[in-house]
């Protein structure tokens, strides 16, 4: 292949020609199986809404005790 973008579309259907449907099918179940799903979340945290304990302040005192704004 030239580039990744050949899998895109029905790039996957020289190899699953070249092993069949049901080796095809087995291979998939396999990936399924060994491969754990990747996934991230991003929180997003208001320290004036927060009420963290007393050893999670201590870590960074700086955010969770910032001074308010003046106008």
């Amino acid at each position: 292949m030239a580039s990744m973008g050949e899998l895109d579309d029905d790039g996957m259907k020289p190899l699953v020609t070249a092993l069949g449907d049901e080796a095809w099918k087995k291979l998939r179940m396999a990936y399924a199986e060994i491969v754990e799903e990747n996934s991230r979340t991003l929180f997003a945290i208001n320290p004036k809404i927060s009420y963290p304990y007393p050893a999670i302040v201590g870590a960074d005192p700086s955010f969770w005790k910032a001074k308010e704004a003046r106008p």
